[in-house]
């Protein structure tokens, strides 16, 4: 598997996936991603396994900020099943090491998922694939959100108090000037 990085226009193609693997509510807005990356906060990339394209992983960055947030990743609907996003989140972990202590990760919470199944089968394939909880949700722009931390070579994942400030910190790049930020709110949980 290759992990290529997109460029803005790839990323533009790219995004017509998007609206097909995530719902409205989980979906920022091209613009959003495209000044982020021409700011050097975003980083797109698709995967290729025997020549066709068969994920795309992006990651979110802040300069200053320790980790990188999976922003999305999803495996194309016929290479699904097979393992292929286990190793796209390795790679991405990968390719965190050395500038980041690795990936946060954002999962809708079963508790208030519209699929809370679905939301419980999310959050068991990060498990599965090395992924901590973190013992705490956000809500962002309505969604409440699972908290897990995947750490680059074998690290440790972040504390509650670092957790939030390196969300808060990610989530306040991505935002273009002018654009108001949302209020990030953060609970605690009893998944540890």
């Amino acid at each position: 598997m290759t992990a290529h990085r997109l460029t803005p226009r790839q990323l533009a193609a790219v995004y017509r996936c998007l609206r097909r693997d995530f719902p409205l509510a989980e979906r920022k807005p091209l613009w959003m991603m495209l000044i982020s990356q021409r700011h050097g906060r975003y980083e797109p990339y698709v995967f290729w396994e025997k020549g066709r394209p068969v994920a795309y992983g992006f990651l979110a960055t802040a300069p200053g900020c320790r980790w990188a947030l999976l922003d999305y990743l999803a495996v194309q609907p016929a290479a699904r099943g097979g393992g292929i996003g286990t190793r796209v989140l390795q790679e991405l972990a990968r390719l965190c090491a050395g500038r980041w202590d690795g990936l946060l990760i954002e999962c809708e919470a079963p508790d208030y998922a519209p699929d809370p199944d679905a939301a419980r089968r999310r959050i068991g394939f990060y498990r599965r694939a090395g992924a901590v909880p973190l013992g705490r949700d956000s809500l962002v722009y309505g969604v409440r959100y699972r908290l897990l931390a995947l750490p680059a070579r074998g690290g440790k994942a972040p504390g509650g108090d670092e957790t939030v400030r390196a969300i808060r910190t990610l989530y306040r790049a991505m935002r273009p000037a002018g654009v108001p930020c949302l209020p990030l709110r953060f609970f605690e949980t009893e998944e540890s």
